[in-house]
């Protein structure tokens, strides 16, 4: 997800009602990319916090750049994760889409520094808010659909 300034991306996860897993992709998204998500940060999150599991299951999005290419898939099968693909353009199926990315920008525009902000400081900035995220927020982002669209102008969403 772009969230904000432009050229940060970041791979994000949930496991139960935590974030589990924020990281920053740098360089542009590509197979190589995914692949290198999924054999480092996404497998040891899943490591972590599910240590009992032989193979996890993920919901990604469907994304044939990145996930869905040869060497996404191949990651994927070598770190033992079976993913679960949403459709094409289907954010409001996306727990992280449609409620918890609205929830993380409210809080970034009220810790927004006066003066420019460097891409790294807003990276860590970044971070520092999401994770901090109330569980409870992301409780109910994943027990419920979603139920009210609304805008925030660069996006979408629908949230709880």
């Amino acid at each position: 997800m772009h969230l904000g300034r432009s050229g940060v991306s970041i791979c994000a996860g949930i496991c139960g009602d935590k974030i589990v897993l924020w990281e920053e992709v740098k360089g542009p998204w590509s197979g190589q990319k995914a692949a290198e998500m999924y054999k480092g940060p996404i497998s040891k999150a899943l490591q972590k916090h599910r240590p009992k599991k032989a193979t996890w299951k993920v919901l990604e999005d469907n994304d044939p750049t990145g996930f869905k290419s040869s060497k996404g898939r191949e990651a994927k099968k070598e770190s033992g994760i079976k993913a679960e693909s949403l459709p094409r353009y289907s954010a409001d199926l996306n727990p992280l889409d449609y409620c918890l990315w609205a929830d993380i920008e409210r809080r970034m525009l009220a810790t927004k520094k006066q003066g420019k902000e460097s891409k790294a400081a807003y990276a860590k900035r970044l971070r520092r808010v999401a994770l901090k995220t109330d569980r409870g927020t992301v409780r109910k982002a994943v027990q419920a659909p979603p139920s009210q669209t609304f805008s925030t102008g660069q996006w979408n969403y629908a949230c709880l």
